[in-house]
Formats: C-alpha cells, structure tokens, sequence
C-alpha cells in the first residue's frame, strides 16, 4: 500500500468537500487503501465529510452498506448534539443570560453540510455573574444533571450522555500567554441581534480564540486535521482585520503559531508545497485529533525537562489544585489538607503509579528531540 497516495486522495477529498470543487478519482484504489483512508479520517475526527465525498464519488465504494450507513450514523449523532445545543440555549434564552456558543456548536455553521463537522462536548461561554441563575434553571430540569461544578467551568451531562460545558473564563489556569487577550472576550463580542441573549465574537476574536485553542491543543500533544479544516473555511469565509488579528497574536506571542498554521492550510488544501513545515505536518497527520498519551507526555517533558515536568505533576500549582476540588476555592484554609490528599493519590494508587512510570520509560530521546524542534518550527 502506497500511504503517500492515500494521503494525496484523503486530501484532495477534504479539500473537494470544504471548496465545492470536482468530485475525486478512486480508480484503481483498493480496499487496503479505502480503509486507510477511512481510518484516519476516523483519527481526525473527519469521517462525515470523508464518507460523504466517497459517497458522491463514481467508485464502487459510493454505495456500499459500509459508506451508506456511516452517513446515517453521523446524522443521527449530530441531530442528538443539536437537540441538547437548542435545549440548553433555549434554557439560557429564557433566564435572558448572556452567552457565547464556541468551538464546534459555534464553527460547525462554516461547513457547506451541517453534519459533516463533529464535535464532543457543547461549548458555551457565561459570565460568571451568572453561574448561580444558569445552574438554578438546569436544576430545575430533569434532563440535566450538572457532574463537576469547578472554578473554570460546569460540566453537565443532557439526557445522560451528551456533554455539556458551560465555560466562564477561555483563559488557561495556568494564566498562559494568550490570557491577555481571551480575559477580554466579551469586549470582542457583540450581541446576535437585540431580541436575543446569544453573542458572536468578531472575526479577529474568532480567529485568536481559534489559533490560540489550537496551539493549546498543540502544547497537550495533539492538534488534528479537522482544526486546520476549520481554519481554511474561516480564512475562505471571514472578513477577519489581519493588522488587528496581527497585534492580538503579537501579545499572545502566537505569531510564529499562526503562520505556520496558515502554511500547512495552505499546502494541504491549495496544494503549495512548503519544506519548512513538513515535518510538521507528517507529525500532526500521525497524531490523530487530540494526540496519543505519548505525544501528551513528549511534548511536556520536551517543554519542562522530564525531571521537572514529574516533579511539576506531583507539586501541582494551586490554581490546578482547585480545579480539582472546586471547594477550595471558597475555603482556601483546607488547601494542606487537599493536597496530601492529591498526594496520596499520586503515591498510593499503584495501578495509576506504575502506569504513569511505564509511559515515561516509553518516551526516548529521539522522540524527544523530535517534538522539541516541532515546537520550535511552530514557536511554542
């Protein structure tokens, strides 16, 4: 099997799909390599669109059970994310608490067909302000049942399986470099029109949030094909203000990131070949969507030194502590007793200390060094 090729078609299919452009050849491509391609669709997260354009294909595989019934399935999984968006925003609608829907839910609208861009978790944005009226109304309602109520967000759980995650800050409990700019989000936010409480970011923030979600993602091992595919339609369908979005990723220290990012758009879907960012991108095609527990533990011990990142896992900053036990940060008195306790988990569980121990040994020098000059080829 020639994987050069089937990375050619995987490609050109996405691009075909995102830009309206001619349907793909699959003469002469074999099972081996129709099930690859399919594989790291289903890697990235990016199986709708991949099956949708084999299925308007002239192939043999166009009307396959196999191709047919993973259409239905992707329909059926977005309806059921849909029914809990609407139900949850019609919630906040009622209570007239400000909102912002983001990632998926908010991105999905760029996509030629609505099913074809997935997404895990229901993203939205609220003031803090109003958490204690947002989870009084959710309380209220049987099909929601609220799981983690912690400091950066609440995590609710709508008919016992979709997830829901109320977010009240975007920036980083670590108080990362884009903070700077994401703690004033809703000074780039405007309200949808008057008779609504739904607000949408404007075209720089929506580009910043996106750039610096993904570098995030990136710093945790794994940033997939399907945030570049976002990307690409946000370039080909927004008005973005580049000298604005420019000074924003400025003070983020993000500018390297960006550029990069739009090289690797621009060699996958326009087909510009760029040395410079190859490796880059070899590395986020063998990742899958949000990275393997190796590239997560690579990428930090390449960061902060594999000694340090051990002793910063044990030794964990306040600010992670209370996300753990949310209590703590109304009673900031119990903190030593928290942390023996997140100690004692470290030390006493053995299965989690003897897994933890297996996957460092597992992280050579080479694979080390190997993501070291990734994050440098991308400034991270």
């Amino acid at each position: 099997m020639d994987k050069n090729k089937c990375l050619d078609i995987f490609f050109a299919l996405l691009t075909s799909q995102l830009t309206g452009g001619n349907k793909v050849s699959l003469d002469g491509i074999t099972e081996e390599e129709i099930g690859y391609i399919f594989s790291l669709a289903k890697a990235h997260e990016l199986l709708p669109i991949v099956l949708s354009a084999v299925s308007h294909s002239d192939s043999r595989f166009a009307k396959s059970s196999a191709v047919k019934n993973g259409i239905y399935k992707a329909i059926g999984i977005h309806e059921r994310k849909l029914t809990a968006k609407d139900t949850i925003v019609g919630i906040l609608e009622a209570e007239k608490i400000d909102y912002i829907l983001l990632k998926g839910s908010a991105i999905s609208s760029l996509y030629p067909v609505y099913w074809w861009r997935t997404f895990g978790d229901i993203d939205i944005l609220i003031k803090r302000e109003d958490v204690l009226r947002a989870t009084d109304a959710l309380k209220r309602k049987s099909d929601f049942l609220i799981t983690v109520s912690g400091y950066k967000d609440i995590q609710i759980l709508y008919c016992s399986n979709e997830k829901i995650e109320l977010h009240l800050s975007l920036s980083g409990i670590n108080g990362n470099k884009a903070s700077c700019v994401l703690d004033r989000v809703w000074d780039y936010s405007v309200r949808k029109n008057k008779d609504v409480s739904e607000h949408v970011l404007n075209d720089e923030m929506l580009f910043f949030y996106h750039l610096s979600h993904m570098a995030s993602h990136f710093q945790n091992g794994g940033c997939g094909i399907r945030f570049f595919c976002d990307y690409y339609l946000l370039l080909k369908n927004k008005d973005c203000d580049f000298n604005k979005l420019n000074e924003m990723l400025r003070q983020a220290g993000l500018e390297k990131f960006a550029d990069c990012v739009l090289r690797i758009c621009n060699m996958w879907f326009e087909g510009k070949n760029d040395d410079g960012v190859k490796e880059t991108a070899e590395y986020i095609i063998s990742t899958g969507n949000f990275g393997t527990r190796k590239t997560f533990l690579g990428t930090k011990c390449s960061q902060k030194g594999t000694f340090r990142y051990v002793l910063s896992r044990i030794f964990i900053s306040h600010a992670e502590l209370c996300e753990l036990y949310p209590s703590l940060k109304e009673k900031k008195y119990k903190a030593p007793v928290f942390r023996i306790k997140y100690l004692g988990s470290v030390f006493f569980d053995r299965n989690r200390f003897t897994r933890a121990a297996k996957d460092y040994l597992k992280i050579n020098k080479n694979d080390k060094n190997k993501i070291k000059r990734i994050l440098d080829t991308v400034g991270l």
